[in-house]
């Protein structure tokens, strides 16, 4: 688990939204490739009105 919270955190410094960071981190586990985890959760890390608040 500490190792997949890494992985997420990672990402999260490297550039990518919140939403993209977790989903991508726990890919491997659903069967995704971390490219397609990254394209399908790119909308969620928005938050309500693009204020990244929720």
């Amino acid at each position: 688990m500490e190792e997949r919270i890494q992985k997420a955190v990672e990402l999260f410094k490297s550039g990518y939204n919140c939403s993209q960071s977790v989903v991508a981190a726990f890919a491997d586990m659903y069967g995704f490739t971390q490219e397609q985890a990254l394209r399908m959760s790119a909308s969620f890390g928005g938050g309500i009105g693009r204020m990244r608040e929720t």
